[in-house]
């Protein structure tokens, strides 16, 4: 079964932000209205275009793949180059949601931990990931219904903070006009990004979406609205509660939950941050594995990879994931650094995005759009603009290391693709060829032609 609207609203928001937690560095490196300032400028110049990009090339070509069938698109008079573009794009995403994932396992124990006062063992976390897996092996509806349950897990709790903090504004509302000596902008708008980020990452289940055509926008018009306030009215009541910005690390809604409601409220703070995680393993999770599937369903890697249940779930790409996740977790790598180079990547990925974005508006300007940003190519690349600029930014914020590992991965990934092609021409049967196969990616003007195709 396809997925439905208020599923998808849950999957975008687990995909994106997953609730308020984890946005406390940005307090602590600035205050709280330079804090709810960004995020406001974040959710208007990168997170609303980000998302429209998304919607109008989802509804246009409404099958999965997202940002590789876009690459192919864009350079389809050179099907050489437009494969490699699609294979680094794709490993790009590949790696960005592997580094992504080792992390919840750990904040799944980190939260617990907070909720028990005690420390939870590392087997904790591998419970949480084999949870996840067996969900992500279910049909993609009721991944979204499950994240919808978990949303509410989450949103609640800060709607109790709201209320027990909004008495405090008359007396305390100056703090909200306040911010730290010296602000920190690369952990304000780094913090901000990362937080802000997969609005387009629900391409690469397009085809899996009930009438894309018409839930995709309403759905990520709900989602943008939800992660904007969500984000910026607990930042700034938080405050309120307390006002020394030194205190606001990571996980520390927890203790303003404690201190606004008391302290019996800690257990629930925290049971809101273990479903925040768990929340946001099984939606990247899903997306994630889909987007390795939809490499190998369109021939870029081993057909092996894109094999899928009948619940539609790509089973080898979850497993591929999850060992990965576990690898990570045992080798207990510095994902501090790791974190650098994903910031990098998704700033990146932007970038590109929006230029295979008006690419298509050039090179493919009959195809069938059932949602159109408005003003032309020219007005639509002004609209863009800003999103280009707070990622080009972002990427500037970074260490010189940073940017330099993508560009190693980055050619790394190419090198990769070429030694597949090769393995492709002498061993041909490995792979799927989406014109033998019957999965290519053309786009299908209807939701009837594309479910004929997928008939085929």
């Amino acid at each position: 079964k396809g997925l439905g609207f208020w599923g998808l609203v849950g999957a975008v928001f687990f995909a994106t932000a997953g609730g308020p937690y984890n946005i406390e560095p940005a307090i602590q490196a600035a205050g709280a209205w330079p804090a709810v300032l960004t995020q406001l400028c974040v959710s208007l110049c990168w997170s609303f275009p980000v998302a429209l990009v998304a919607t109008e090339l989802s509804a246009a070509i409404p099958m999965n793949g997202g940002r590789i069938l876009w690459a192919q698109k864009a350079f389809a008079s050179r099907p050489w180059f437009a494969d490699m573009l699609a294979f680094v794009m794709g490993s790009l995403i590949a790696l960005h949601a592997l580094i992504d994932l080792a992390v919840y396992p750990g904040l799944v124990r980190t939260y617990l931990g907070q909720g028990t006062g005690g420390e939870c063992p590392e087997w904790v976390g591998f419970v949480a990931l084999g949870i996840a897996v067996v969900l992500n092996l279910q049909d993609l509806d009721l991944v979204g219904k499950t994240l919808v349950i978990f949303g509410a897990c989450v949103i609640l709790p800060f709607l109790v903070i709201v209320v027990e903090a909004v008495p405090l504004v008359p007396a305390g509302y100056e703090v909200m006009l306040q911010s730290t000596p010296r602000i920190d902008y690369a952990v304000l708008l780094s913090t901000v990004i990362w937080n802000n980020s997969g609005y387009d990452i629900c391409s690469v289940s397009a085809g899996d979406i009930d009438d894309v055509q018409h839930t995709l926008l309403p759905a990520m018009g709900l989602t943008c609205f939800l992660v904007a306030i969500q984000y910026m009215v607990p930042m700034a009541l938080g405050a309120v509660v307390d006002p020394n910005f030194s205190h606001w690390e990571n996980g520390y809604f927890t203790e303003v939950g404690a201190m606004a409601v008391g302290e019996w409220f800690r257990g629930v703070m925290a049971l809101g941050g273990v479903c925040a995680s768990m929340g946001l393993m099984n939606s990247r999770l899903r997306f994630a594995a889909q987007n390795l599937a939809s490499m190998a369903q369109l021939g870029l890697l081993p057909a092996a990879v894109g094999k899928t249940l009948e619940s539609g779930a790509p089973i080898v790409a979850v497993f591929a994931y999850a060992s990965g996740v576990v690898a990570l977790v045992v080798m207990d790598f510095d994902l501090a650094i790791l974190f650098e180079v994903c910031a990098v990547i998704c700033c990146g990925m932007i970038i590109a995005e929006i230029f295979l974005f008006l690419m298509l508006r050039e090179v493919a300007p009959d195809l069938d759009r059932p949602f159109r940003i408005p003003f032309g190519t020219a007005g639509t690349a002004l609209v863009l603009l800003p999103a280009v600029v707070v990622s080009a930014v972002g990427v500037a914020l970074n260490r010189v290391e940073a940017v330099a590992a993508l560009g190693v991965v980055v050619a790394a990934a190419a090198a990769a693709h070429m030694m597949l092609a090769a393995v492709k021409l002498a061993v041909p049967v490995m792979f799927v060829d989406p014109e033998r196969d019957a999965r290519a990616w053309e786009p299908c003007p209807t939701v009837e032609l594309k479910e004929q195709r997928m008939d085929v």
